[in-house]
């Protein structure tokens, strides 16, 4: 998604839990493309980044989370702790 943003010519911030793979994507881009670490796990992480791209960019028009994870259990075999998590 990143990719598609970047080759229209629109400003971008990507984020993931590690930098170094984000620096390769914005290279030769800097201009539009502000690469962050961020741990949505991490409520410092998200404040963080949201800070960061409103100082880069002075707002934030759009918001995609592509991030997620995946279980391979039935629902039912979860604990409510396990649950609460997944949604989080």
């Amino acid at each position: 998604m990143a990719e598609a943003v970047i080759a229209k010519g629109d400003y971008v911030v990507i984020t993931a839990r590690r930098l170094d793979r984000l620096q390769a994507i914005a290279k030769g881009h800097e201009d539009r493309v502000l690469p962050l670490a961020l741990d949505m796990t991490d409520n410092v992480s998200r404040e963080k980044a949201v800070t960061d791209s409103v100082n880069r960019s002075g707002r934030i028009d759009v918001l995609a989370n592509v991030a997620g994870r995946g279980s391979m259990d039935a629902v039912e075999e979860f604990s409510e702790e396990e649950l609460l998590r997944s949604l989080n």
